[in-house]
């Protein structure tokens, strides 16, 4: 007669418990979603057309660049520039004070336009309100309140000899 395996013995067919082996690994994504998003990407830039516009915000970056560059373009040299240049026997551009101040004022009014797309403006609605502190939470949710009964017109407990 044969006797029973122990069960410490027993062996489990295939790897520990908790351990997998192939297969996906977690986050991964599956050949179905990847080729959704393809096609997806490829309906977007159908639809652009073959000549896509360039988006407003790298626009104003790009013209704000431009106006940065042409303000140091006609930027007059500062005092030490002038001594500085003196002593080593250059030459400095003049440059143009009112040039200077218009292409000054179209890179500052391109910064303002920028700053609104990055870095937005936070609404008082949209700031979230400070948690109330527990204690004034403790002390408002203690109170004192009476509370009468009437029946008929008078409160309950008394008969009708106390009315």
């Amino acid at each position: 007669m044969s006797q029973p395996i122990p069960p410490e013995l027993k062996r489990r067919p295939g790897p520990p418990k908790g351990v997998r082996y192939g297969g996906r690994e977690k986050g991964v994504k599956n050949k179905l979603t990847i080729q959704r998003e393809q096609e997806a990407a490829q309906r977007v830039a159908a639809a652009r057309g073959p000549k896509a516009k360039e988006a407003a915000l790298s626009v104003l970056e790009r013209l704000m660049q431009v106006a940065e560059g042409a303000t140091a373009l006609h930027r007059p040299p500062g005092p030490k520039e002038v001594e500085a240049a003196a002593a080593s026997g250059q030459s400095l551009p003049k440059g143009d004070w009112g040039l200077f101040g218009d292409w000054w004022d179209r890179a500052a009014y391109a910064a303002k336009e920028l700053a609104k797309y990055q870095a937005p403006q936070i609404k008082s609605v949209d700031a979230p309100a400070p948690p109330p502190d527990p204690d004034e939470v403790d002390r408002g949710s203690r109170r004192r309140f009476g509370l009468r009964v009437f029946e008929g017109g008078r409160p309950l407990g008394q008969t009708d000899d106390a009315a």
